[in-house]
């Protein structure tokens, strides 16, 4: 513990030494670089203060972790930012879990959404569920689409996906505001799964080691990692998982949707609560979405997800149907929502 205390303490003066700023440029170096030696794991976990990652409270570990990170940002080249961070395990093992298991997605269990911290939805995530579809029985259209707009290497990566994290570091850092997230799928699901909604350092840090713990100890199965996300997620107001979103927008089964219709179904996850912007007052989609399913299906394409032939016409095939339908045609006299995104 003290060895760790002292490490915070040397990386705390490290990072304000290494803040340097031009007044004549205005240039600003942000520079840190974390190198810790190998600590034991139980140890590691009980440095955290109490109460600040409570899912992880009480849980017994084996095996050794050290930490490493090199992050340097110039503000006059933030686009060539570098981030470099790895968690290094020796014989790591998990013997007991804390306040959460994090191997309940494993079987059917209830999904409860939340918004502004109060529950608006419970769901059985489960096959004794009618709310629940199976993986293999949603389009691969679908399926595919996400991953091209969410996460093209969910398969391939261990939770994390580095380059997703600088370019969003460089275009927030750009933009003087949080505009892009680097959240994989991985991530998001952690985040509806296990932990609150609130934005904080504090929680995005307990979402990326349980991600960590989950991925590299290979506690759930990708593919279903995959199921569940797309039972679970948040597709419009109150419309949680596939099975709901496909019956709100196109009155159909998930394995029925179209390519243009999962394309549409992807283009909105960001943001589920604002469907209607993409659409006109008579229920089309806007105009300027073609260059967007362009685009997409361009990709999918590349990446060898869909023949060429099966992108002709894929956003003339979108007609929103039923509720959805009704919803933008009507005269919208509600107060607006305060949305949370799925990012």
């Amino acid at each position: 513990m003290e060895q760790i205390e002292q490490q915070i303490t040397a990386l705390k003066a490290q990072l304000t030494g290494d803040l340097f700023s031009d007044i004549e440029t205005q240039q600003k170096i942000y520079e840190l670089k974390i190198n810790t030696v190998k600590t034991g794991a139980q140890q590691f976990i009980n440095s955290f203060p109490v109460g600040l990652f409570e899912s992880i409270e009480g849980m017994k570990v084996a095996g050794q972790l050290s930490y490493h990170l090199n992050f340097y940002l110039d503000s006059k080249d933030p686009w060539h930012c570098k981030f470099d961070s790895k968690l290094a395990r020796d014989n790591f093992k998990i013997i007991q879990f804390g306040n959460v298991n994090f191997q309940k997605a494993n079987g059917s269990f209830i999904y409860t959404a939340f918004e502004g911290g109060r529950a608006v939805k419970s769901m059985i995530v489960g096959p004794e569920s009618f709310g629940f579809t199976p993986y293999a029985q949603i389009a691969d259209y679908l399926k595919n689409a996400l991953l091209t707009t969410e996460d093209p290497l969910f398969f391939s990566h261990r939770g994390f996906y580095e380059e997703a994290f600088r370019q969003s570091i460089a275009t927030n850092f750009v933009a003087g505001r949080f505009k892009r997230g680097g959240s994989t799928i991985s991530m998001q699901l952690v985040k509806n799964l296990f932990l609150t909604r609130n934005k904080t350092i504090a929680r995005k840090l307990e979402e990326v080691l349980i991600v960590w713990m989950i991925e590299n100890g290979r506690l759930i199965d990708k593919q279903r990692m995959f199921e569940v996300y797309l039972n679970i997620i948040e597709w419009g107001p109150n419309v949680y998982g596939v099975t709901d979103a496909a019956r709100f927008y196109f009155d159909k089964f998930p394995i029925e949707l179209n390519l243009g219709e999962s394309i549409f179904l992807a283009s909105i996850v960001p943001r589920p609560k604002r469907f209607k912007n993409s659409f006109l007052p008579d229920a089309e989609l806007k105009p300027y979405m073609h260059k967007y399913f362009k685009m997409i299906g361009g990709l999918m394409v590349r990446r060898g997800k869909v023949p060429a032939t099966d992108t002709n016409g894929i956003f003339n095939s979108v007609k929103v149907k039923g509720l959805a339908k009704s919803m933008i045609l009507a005269v919208d006299t509600i107060a607006p929502i305060i949305e949370e995104d799925n990012q």
